[in-house]
């Protein structure tokens, strides 16, 4: 007899290795977020970042074509603002790397990145982000009848990068600290000697301003009647990659 259609419902089976057309089951993945600490202590200013991107790289050991759907992809912003990242392929999603029959047991790798040509994420990075959540899907590729193979083994992973080239300009950039210190044991002291010491990986050069607060956080001093430009840019290469971190060892009556 010969049956049009027809499907098999098995109970408690274990196996070692499938191979056939394995239709378009969804592999679902947790939502995740990447944290960004560069605005960490923002006080104010600009800072503009030449060709940003972020990269997702993809582990597979499934042998079948699949496409990665972007479920989430959202980046928030330091004034708790939301973001999503636009691009053709948040919208089609975009297909990795599997291992052929050939390579069964092997881990196939892909990096698919979204920059400024593809998608709007550069406009993104401009808002200041403190954090990008994402979720990321995969699904084997619709109407494709190409047989493929799961093993025991098998598994689909992700993780993501963001790269913010250092590249263009800042205006009027700050960062602001604030560090508790007990000098109630100094009470004899007739003067106090400061020893600074600062590591600069950006090639700029800053200035730098030190007030003293008391516990209203009310100033009652400055280190400088000036800003004092105490941090050397680092040195850069050609390129204009940074190749060594400056440092300032400054000791401040």
């Amino acid at each position: 007899v010969t049956v049009s259609n027809f499907f098999l419902a098995p109970k408690n089976l274990d196996f070692t290795y499938f191979e056939g057309i394995l239709g378009t089951q969804i592999f679902e993945s947790e939502q995740d977020t990447l944290e960004i600490d560069f605005y960490d202590s923002w006080v104010n200013g600009d800072v503009f970042f030449e060709s940003p991107s972020v990269t997702i790289n993809i582990q597979n050991s499934f042998g079948f074509p699949a496409t990665a759907l972007v479920e989430v992809f959202d980046v928030m912003t330091i004034d708790n603002g939301l973001l999503t990242l636009e691009s053709p392929f948040v919208e089609t999603g975009f297909e990795f790397n599997y291992p052929s029959f050939e390579e069964v047991g092997e881990i196939k790798p892909t990096a698919f990145t979204f920059d400024q040509a593809n998608s709007n994420i550069a406009s993104i990075i401009s808002a200041k982000p403190t954090a990008i959540v994402y979720d990321i899907d995969a699904i084997p590729t619709p109407n494709v009848d190409i047989a493929g193979f799961i093993t025991d083994s098998s598994y689909f992973a992700y993780s993501i990068d963001a790269e913010f080239p250092f590249f263009g300009a800042a205006r009027d950039f700050s960062v602001s600290d604030t560090m508790d210190i007990d000098l109630s044991r100094y009470e004899d002291a007739k003067s106090i000697e400061l020893k600074s010491v600062i590591l600069n990986s950006i090639p700029l050069g800053t200035t730098v301003q030190g007030y003293f607060l008391d516990d209203e956080n009310a100033v009652l001093d400055s280190l400088f009647n000036d800003p004092q430009q105490l941090i050397e840019p680092a040195q850069v290469d050609n390129d204009g990659s940074v190749v060594e971190t400056s440092e300032a060892i400054t000791f401040l009556d």
